[in-house]
């Protein structure tokens, strides 16, 4: 039978084959569906632009900027369709927290988010998505741009015409491997999560290996949205930043709690203090940005650069503690130390790039983005053979405290449970209402084996009353060696089992024992009382009552010879 930790080796394993083999598919498929050309017609050139400043003729999308909006400001650009056509024309539109109005000329063809920044709601940025007429060639295209907030956007990305039935499948094809890394994360943190929880749930304690799953999950979730991967499965674009932001917001959280249980108590107030601030921060800050976002006191975009400001200070801090263990040698694992070190790195990159994206500079280009999945899974992959190396650890403690309890409350001659097995158990019985009967057992002879036969036989002696006893008494009670040839056991449900007839099967027992080993020649002698003959007295009084009337039968024994 596998015992947990090679379950949850072969889990690991089969979990990253498939998932590996997943990737190399969709890179495969993609790759195939790849076109060498993609057609699509940029609209750079030859815009009429109507802002605040003025009105502009012939403007290159590529080099005209202005100043930073501000809520309600109206950016009016146009232009000629070229004559050029596509087959089942879409257009693609970025918009960075501005309601859009298309018009093809001067009928509206499409629209997004001008009743949510009338009522002051939350745009959001991203890729739009819609269908041109076939007869578009020639027409005067007019995008009319209202600004929901205070915004950095000092230019405009030009609009893109591409074929819909190729679009999407290029786009993916294109982005093949940053597309496959992503979804490794994306499976290994959901079956991360599930098997964590899964493990909690049987209380293995593997919330640290649901926090690495949560962790993934939130790092792909945000890579995907941020580079405008999540396109190729959703055009909700409210969608989109939400999962985004969330994302973002998590992942530090998820982070955080995977050093829950090793920093929470730890010695050193210091390091109690900044783990538990982060923590702290880091749930007051999303539950705040979540009020003041739904209640519509401040955007979630608005909060971007305060969890940066977290990101920057939860990486340096676990840092810290990290080189702080590595300096006095309390810190043991390398796996985990290499995982902080490079995810401090990733991380600090993330938010420069995030940065320079958000002040309108083009980031999102493929190298970019694979360094960013790249060390989220290093990260994942560090901190899951982390959890691994210390679940063995615990593994074998508590193989080691198991084994110091077995020897603390068992017999080692015989194997049933001892003395202090047995107050134990008899106190916890106490306190109940339930009847139960105790039997005390003294063995006869064991002197006289020992000083003819030897100790060995003596032992055998012994541990061969034990199996008559176990035979006898069975589940539902409990038998226990006392000390020396004294043992004890109790009896619980009373209403179901005759005490006489125990004793009877206990003299029977041993007589059978007596035919296989007639060198030995087993007696024994034995009293017990039950709780109902004297319900004001306690457990040892009662126990009292049962070894004195053990005695009695032992004296009798004596003067008739069989003792």
């Amino acid at each position: 039978m596998k015992t947990i930790s090679q379950k949850i080796k072969t889990v690991i394993a089969v979990t990253a084959l498939v998932i590996l083999f997943f990737c190399f598919v969709v890179t495969v498929i993609s790759d195939t569906k790849r076109e060498a050309n993609t057609p699509n017609i940029e609209l750079t050139d030859h815009w009429e632009m109507e802002t605040k400043d003025g009105t502009f003729s012939d403007v290159s999308l590529l080099e005209k900027s202005f100043e930073t909006l501000k809520r309600g400001d109206i950016i009016v650009i146009t232009t000629t369709l070229p004559q050029q056509t596509i087959t089942n024309p879409m257009m693609r539109l970025y918009t960075s927290h501005c309601s859009v109005e298309v018009f093809l000329d001067g009928d509206e063809i499409y629209e997004y988010g001008v009743e949510r920044t009338l009522n002051n709601k939350f745009i959001g940025y991203g890729f739009l998505y819609f269908a041109l007429p076939y007869d578009y060639s020639g027409k005067e295209l007019t995008i009319r741009f209202i600004s929901s907030e205070s915004i950095d956007t000092k230019s405009l990305r030009a609009p893109t015409i591409y074929d819909s039935t190729t679009m999407m499948v290029n786009y993916a094809a294109t982005n093949n491997r940053l597309l496959a890394m992503n979804m490794f994360l994306f499976v290994l943190g959901l079956g991360l999560v599930i098997f964590g929880i899964v493990l909690h749930l049987t209380k293995q304690r593997a919330l640290r290996l649901a926090s690495v799953g949560g962790f993934a999950l939130s790092l792909s979730m945000w890579s995907m949205c941020s580079y405008h991967l999540m396109d190729i499965f959703t055009n909700d674009m409210l969608l989109k930043n939400y999962l985004e932001y969330y994302s973002l917001f998590l992942a530090p959280l998820f982070f955080l709690i995977y050093f829950w249980t090793d920093l929470k108590n730890r010695d050193t107030i210091s390091i109690r203090a900044t783990y538990k601030s982060l923590v702290v921060s880091q749930t007051l800050f999303l539950i705040v940005v979540t009020v003041a976002h739904f209640t519509d006191k401040l955007h979630i975009s608005a909060a971007i650069w305060g969890q940066l400001a977290l990101i920057i200070m939860e990486a340096l801090g676990i840092l810290a503690i990290c080189l702080h263990d590595v300096i006095h040698k309390t810190f043991t694992s390398k796996a985990l130390f290499l995982g902080i070190v490079s995810i401090s790195f990733f991380a600090l990159a993330d938010v420069i790039l995030f940065f320079f994206q958000k002040m309108g500079i083009e980031t999102n280009k493929r190298h970019f983005s694979s360094i960013t999945c790249m060390g989220g899974i290093v990260f994942v992959i560090c901190l899951v053979w982390d959890y691994y190396l210390e679940h063995e650890k615990a593994k074998e403690e508590a193989i080691k405290t198991d084994a110091l309890q077995r020897l603390a409350y068992t017999d080692p001659l015989t194997g049933i449970p001892n003395r202090r097995s047995y107050d134990d158990y008899l106190k916890v019985l106490e306190e109940k209402p339930e009847d139960f009967a105790l039997v005390a057992v003294d063995v006869n002879g064991l002197k006289h084996i020992n000083d003819t036969l030897g100790h060995e036989m003596g032992d055998l002696l012994i541990t061969s009353m034990a199996e008559c006893l176990r035979k006898t008494f069975g589940g539902g009670s409990m038998i226990a060696r006392m000390g020396g040839d004294e043992f004890a056991a109790i009896v619980t449900d009373l209403q179901y089992k005759d005490m006489d007839s125990i004793i009877w099967k206990l003299q029977s027992e041993i007589e059978l024992k007596n035919e296989e080993q007639p060198m030995l020649n087993i007696s024994a002698a034995y009293g017990y009382c039950k709780r109902s003959e004297y319900p004001n007295m306690n457990a040892k009084e009662i126990y009292r009552i049962a070894d004195s009337r053990m005695y009695v039968r032992k004296a009798q024994m004596k003067r008739e010879g069989k003792h």
